[in-house]
């Protein structure tokens, strides 16, 4: 008989706990603003270790942009500094033929202009010569004067 006392007693606490996780059950499904608690702050928490990832990982997009942008203007400012030094460097004998075609054509206008002065001088000493004869001859004392 005691065995079946303590049988008895073990099913009745066995009863008792089960009640009681049942009505801990009850009582958590039926505490709704505790739960809704629970889920907002959960959800909070979600939102806020979302938005702390994501302006972490913006952080780290921008600044992996900032740096690429830096490495390709560098690469750029380069290919621009080696275009032009390559232009200047095939230009070079262009610009020193012009200047050279250029001298040729100013030697030969200063010649041309040479050669028109001295005629033009040529011309004027002859027409001072011419008249200064004249005026010889119309100076001499066996003509003369109208």
């Amino acid at each position: 008989m005691s065995d079946d006392i303590e049988a008895i007693h073990a099913e009745i606490q066995a009863s008792r706990e089960r009640v009681a996780a049942s009505a801990e059950a009850v009582g958590f499904r039926t505490d709704v603003p505790a739960r809704a608690k629970d889920v907002f702050s959960a959800a909070t928490e979600t939102v806020k270790t979302t938005l702390a990832q994501t302006a972490d990982d913006v952080k780290h997009t921008a600044q992996d942009v900032a740096a690429s942008a830096q490495t390709t203007a560098h690469d750029v400012a380069e290919n621009v500094q080696a275009t032009a030094a390559d232009l200047s460097e095939r230009a070079r004998p262009h610009v020193e033929a012009a200047l050279e075609s250029a001298a040729e054509t100013t030697k030969a206008i200063a010649h041309d202009v040479a050669d028109r002065a001295k005629a033009v001088a040529s011309a004027v000493v002859e027409s001072v010569e011419h008249a200064a004869s004249v005026v010889k001859e119309r100076t001499s004392p066996d003509q003369p004067l109208p």
